[in-house]
């Protein structure tokens, strides 16, 4: 979003932006990027309410304006990733200042399609790194049951060099720097999605559009749909995947990390 408004009505007080000019401004954006025509509006009203919430300010005239005014909701249940796309994401998550444990969030919900909230609560107790489970518990699943996925070779990797790298055993996978015995709020990362999203100008995508990108993957894989279905949403059992899907599963992660180091090799 910074890149949408620094250079923006320099030097005006934002109560005193005529309501005139902000429509022009989002028209157009509109007429090349209408989801994000209505993304960065609704992202305004949230901070304008704030600051008002907070007495900073008194009002604005945009506040009255509508998503459907200026753009188009992002749609829903439809977007799908490219591999390509996803390096991208990979890549910029990888080259942003976030912490360690922010980045660590986001590359799980990359390579394994997991929920945010799953990623940023997990805890090391939830992990047998020797048989290579990650059991989310019940009271953490939004389906209420607990969900058991496997840990790819690459995950593996990233889980064993965050505890290498930690001065403190158990508790929160994904610290917070500011108190590492707290997990990262999902403000963070949905912070860190709108940045990297600012950035690369793909056509606009969400973390939880990585869900339905690796669901898509996984059916190219010819893994059976109740078996992604009961992976990414419900309950997951290893035994009942079978090691043809795991070894498909587990090849996607794969495809994901050549991709990333195709882009960087081009030092694109």
């Amino acid at each position: 979003m910074q890149r949408y408004f620094e250079p923006l009505f320099i030097g005006i007080p934002v109560e005193q932006i005529p309501f005139s000019s902000w429509l022009e401004w989002f028209d157009k954006i509109g007429k090349k990027q209408p989801k994000n025509a209505g993304h960065l509006l609704r992202r305004l009203k949230s901070i304008l309410s704030f600051c008002i919430r907070r007495n900073l300010i008194g009002g604005s005239p945009v506040l009255p304006l509508r998503t459907e005014d200026v753009g188009s909701q992002p749609e829903r249940g439809t977007r799908v990733l490219t591999m390509r796309e996803l390096a991208h994401i990979w890549i910029a998550f990888e080259q942003s200042r976030a912490s360690r444990g922010l980045k660590l969030a986001a590359k799980l919900v990359l390579l394994l399609g997991c929920r945010s909230g799953e990623a940023l609560g997990a805890q090391w107790s939830e992990f047998n790194l020797e048989e290579q489970i990650w059991t989310v518990p019940a009271a953490r699943a939004k389906c209420g049951a607990p969900i058991r996925r496997p840990i790819p070779s690459r995950v593996m990797m990233l889980l064993q060099e965050v505890a290498a790298s930690s001065r403190l055993k158990g508790g929160p996978v994904c610290r917070s720097p500011v108190n590492p015995k707290l997990s990262l709020s999902s403000a963070s990362l949905i912070q860190l999605a709108e940045r990297v999203r600012d950035k690369l100008e793909f056509p606009y995508w969400r973390m939880h559009d990585m869900r339905r990108t690796l669901s898509t993957c996984l059916s190219e894989e010819r893994v059976m749909p109740q078996v992604t279905e009961k992976m990414l949403v419900w309950l997951f059992t290893i035994y009942m995947v079978g090691l043809m899907s795991n070894v498909r599963y587990m090849s996607y992660g794969i495809k994901l990390i050549e991709a990333v180091k195709f882009l960087q090799d081009l030092k694109i």
